[in-house]
């Protein structure tokens, strides 16, 4: 069984399930970026119980039947979770095991299924990543990578004799250690499914510094490189969005990350500054927007990224939601074909992919993945059933009640099927008025998609109304003919003739 180790300066906590899933790739990345073998389940000392619980998360996701942590609970049912999922909880501390978790037939003492393990080692690998990372300077991430490769490489065998190890019950499969595969939280048994012998990436929350970190660590482990579909749209937007008060941008988003820790609070700086000086050097430049992210996103890395794998990465699994236009004709131009995935924490991650070798359209989620039922009831709602289905919410028999029927998960998505798979068409029971069954989503998809249009969002009422965002190319194209600047164009009124040309035709269709 999989093992949770809590420092001894931590007290244990209940997490949403939500806080856990968001972690455990980054843990299972770690693991192997310190030197583990996959084949071996670990117990995995880390600073905060957030990263002990994904780590075990993570090794038992694709496993069996999940119920979730309720964040209000009493730590005491942190044991009675354990029993659930058959994890095993190691903590550093006798004085903590016996303080905070009693035996859980009510008798006094601990648990005597819970083992009191010291387990002195080095810091965790991303952190050690960061530390290079930050250490060599601001001139990119070719230089870290190599720091960062010799310093978690000297310390790998230290740190795999400091690790406690257990016999695995769910994880990985043996197609890490020959194939090249590495896969975690929801994706990981669609990944697996899809990978055939291909190193493949899957969700890892780029934005987050910490996920930076884990990406690093892992590639230096020759694992796969990891994204989620927001890689080109978030950490791009943050470092170097056209902003009219740039100064102002960078304030609010240090204010947000001020929060984190030293190493945390050290990359915003980083990030700050060099999205600074890559606005002004940049915003005097005409040019497409595409190509102006698509150099920023070669100067934090994504090039880069590809090089320890000897241009091997070939498949990227998004789990956010359809990868944008953009990220599709970049990672297209790197070779690296996208696909999607609709997951879902009730049925312990996969229910549908879409494995498309051309563009995505928005809104498609592709087939069942294998072991999972998907039926549309008669509002269109997409209900799930499966073995990997959650059992219920924990403590919440109201809540569970609602939300399966007859044995089906009530995804709360609505959906439609073309060509043999199946459309997210907008949430059940958003259908305000157009016509006879138009929902918002739908309004906003169909804008979405035509290329003129980066962003939309539509309002409901008479009439309706939608905030459009004019695409890239379209702002750049108006700048470049009329000679002026971005920002200009933004309020052009040529833009708007442009976008309501496009539309007009669009509707003709």
């Amino acid at each position: 069984m999989p093992a949770i180790v809590l420092p001894g300066d931590v007290e244990p906590e209940i997490l949403p399930w939500r806080d856990v899933a968001a972690q455990a790739g980054q843990a299972a990345f770690a693991l192997l970026a310190v030197g583990l073998e996959p084949l071996e389940a670990v117990a995995f000392q880390v600073c905060n119980p957030e990263r002990a619980l994904a780590a075990a998360f993570g090794t038992w996701l694709a496993g069996g039947i999940v119920t979730f942590l309720d964040p209000a609970a009493e730590p005491e049912l942190l044991a009675e979770q354990a029993a659930h999922a058959e994890c095993r909880f190691v903590f550093r501390d006798p004085d903590i095991a016996a303080g905070r978790l009693a035996a859980q037939d009510g008798s006094p003492g601990p648990d005597p299924d819970l083992e009191i393990l010291p387990l002195p080692g080095p810091a965790p690998a991303d952190r050690l990543a960061w530390e290079a990372f930050l250490s060599s300077g601001r001139e990119g991430l070719e230089d870290a990578w190599d720091l960062a490769s010799r310093r978690i490489s000297d310390l790998t065998q230290e740190s795999v004799a400091a690790y406690a190890y257990r016999p695995k019950r769910v994880l990985l499969a043996a197609k890490l250690s020959h194939g090249g595969v590495l896969a975690a939280g929801a994706g990981l048994a669609n990944a697996l499914r899809l990978a055939e012998g291909d190193r493949i990436a899957t969700r890892l929350p780029c934005h987050d510094p910490s996920g930076l970190a884990i990406l690093v660590a892992a590639a230096t482990a020759n694992a796969a490189l990891c994204a989620d579909e927001s890689w080109l749209d978030t950490r791009p937007t943050v470092l170097a969005t056209p902003y009219p008060d740039i100064e102002g941008f960078a304030r609010e988003i240090l204010r947000s990350g001020e929060q984190g820790n030293p190493i945390q609070q050290r990359a915003w700086h980083w990030a700050l500054e060099t999205a600074t000086s890559e606005f002004r050097r940049q915003q005097a430049e005409t040019g497409s927007h595409a190509s102006w992210k698509a150099r920023l996103a070669e100067r934090i890395g994504l090039e880069s990224a590809l090089e320890p794998h000897g241009g091997a990465l070939r498949l990227l699994i998004c789990t956010g939601g359809t990868p944008s236009r953009l990220a599709q004709e970049l990672f297209g131009a790197l070779g690296v074909r996208l696909a999607t995935l609709y997951a879902l924490p009730e049925a312990s991650g996969p229910v549908a992919v879409c494995d498309a070798r051309q563009r995505i359209p928005a809104g498609r989620i592709g087939i069942p993945v294998e072991g999972t039922e998907v039926e549309l009831a008669d509002d269109g709602q997409l209900l799930v059933h499966g073995r990997t289905l959650f059992s219920g919410y924990l403590k919440e028999p109201g809540a569970t009640r609602n939300a399966l029927l007859g044995g089906w998960f009530r995804t709360g998505d609505r959906a439609i099927r073309e060509r043999g798979e199946l459309r997210l068409v907008g949430p059940a029971g958003d259908e305000r008025g157009l016509m006879e069954y138009v929902a918002p989503f739908d309004v906003e998809m169909a804008l979405r998609d035509h290329a003129a249009v980066g962003d939309a969002f539509a309002v409901p009422g008479t009439p309706w109304t939608a905030l459009l965002v004019p695409a890239d190319d379209l702002l750049a194209d108006i700048a470049r003919r009329t000679d002026i600047s971005i920002d200009e164009a933004l309020t052009d009124p040529r833009v708007d003739q442009a976008l309501q040309r496009a539309l007009a035709a669009h509707n003709a269709t």
